[in-house]
């Protein structure tokens, strides 16, 4: 399971970092929050729709940023293959 968690984590900064802050070194775990509940959702096989949804429901309600569909799409599917 660590190994997944780090994996999504890498993800979540390296190709979704709605708010820019991959390059910052003290915000490297700036996304942690959200790597449990995306690791249960591939371990039970959710759908690439429903990471999209949970992605931009990040964006949007948690962060206060505006959605990105297309890009929460993209790393949705990202994050399906690496399970």
């Amino acid at each position: 399971m660590r190994s997944l968690e780090k994996k999504v984590s890498d993800v979540l900064l390296k190709s979704w970092d709605p708010i820019g802050i991959a390059d910052e070194p003290e915000a490297q775990d700036e996304y942690d929050d959200y790597v449990t509940v995306i690791c249960a959702m591939l371990m039970r096989g959710t759908t690439i729709s429903a990471l999209t949804d949970y992605l931009t429901e990040i964006e949007r309600d948690w962060i206060g940023v505006t959605e990105n569909h297309k890009r929460a799409n993209e790393v949705a599917q990202i994050l399906a293959a690496i399970k």
